[in-house]
């Protein structure tokens, strides 16, 4: 009985995300590591994604209260 998690939930745990995935970024740089900033950066497009598609659901929800 488990709830999926609403867009709100998903578009913050997005933000965490990419916040995350510039400390990565930074971290790889910082290192000299070509992987990991890749690795970062990677994390970055997803979380993106995931707050557009968070956002979208969102509207698509609320809009058709209306």
């Amino acid at each position: 009985m488990s709830e999926k998690p609403s867009s709100i939930v998903r578009f913050a745990l997005g933000v965490l995300l990419i916040v995350t995935a510039g400390v990565i970024v930074y971290l790889g740089e910082i290192d000299d590591s070509p992987g990991l900033g890749g690795i970062g950066l990677i994390l970055g497009l997803v979380a993106a994604a995931m707050c557009v598609k968070a956002v979208l659901a969102y509207r698509r929800a609320h809009r058709s209260e209306q």
